[in-house]
């Protein structure tokens, strides 16, 4: 039983298993380790347009604690207006330290 229950949830939606199969057009990943600058994120504030298939556009910022302070800036400048169609889903490993402003 132990075993079963630290295996992952099955993706059980359309729209997960294609982000899982790295096919889903509506879900955009950024590694902000390589991608940590201001220019990056206004990138990914551009592509934030409506989605193509899905509900919403979802950005995952993974190592979100890796952001500049202009680039952080510049993402919660968004995030406390946000567009419409876009979810932002940020990931760190250093759970003390969320905010590069901190």
């Amino acid at each position: 039983m132990a075993a079963a229950a630290s295996r992952p949830a099955p993706a059980a939606c359309s729209a997960c298993k294609e982000i899982d199969a790295d096919r889903y057009i509506d879900y955009v990943e950024l590694d902000a380790a390589s991608n940590r600058s201001i220019d990056e994120i206004r990138d990914l504030i551009e592509r934030a347009a409506k989605p193509t298939v899905g509900r919403f556009k979802v950005f995952m910022i993974d190592e979100a604690h890796q952001l500049t302070k202009d680039a952080f800036n510049a993402l919660l400048k968004t995030l406390e207006e946000p567009p419409e169609y876009p979810q932002f889903r940020a990931g760190h490993h250093r759970p003390r330290r969320c905010c590069p402003r901190c």
